[in-house]
């Protein structure tokens, strides 16, 4: 058998106590705070730890990251269909590579195959 405490959803000074107690170490969430209460105690409402993980200031300053879209490869069916082009900055190096300032840098999306011009 399970021994838990009880702990009623109107005894808020309780509550609080307990929430604080499991919450602010670690700053759970949502779900995860509620599995880990559910643990221990018993008696309250699922609303009442969402009210107080909504109203948790370092919660609400941590934002989550957006999801970005997944990377699509790119596809080329012959040599040269689709090249990618980047220039290099060599300007602050230019007195050491015989005065040459950009690196073109040009990929064969087909092939990978790497050209560079100075």
């Amino acid at each position: 058998n399970i021994c838990r405490e009880v702990i009623a959803n109107d005894d808020l000074i309780r509550l609080n106590e307990m929430l604080n107690k499991q919450y602010l170490p670690s700053h759970l969430g949502m779900t995860a705070m509620y599995k880990k209460s559910k643990l221990k105690y018993a008696g309250f409402k699922r609303e009442k730890i969402c009210e107080f993980v909504s109203n948790c200031i370092t919660c609400k300053k941590h934002v989550l990251l957006a999801r970005i879209a997944p990377i699509t490869p790119i596809i080329s069916t012959h040599k040269w269909d689709i090249v990618q082009m980047d220039c290099i900055n060599m300007r602050n190096y230019s007195s050491f590579n015989d005065g040459f300032n950009w690196i073109l840098n040009i990929l064969d999306s087909y092939s990978k195959f790497l050209f560079f011009f100075l």
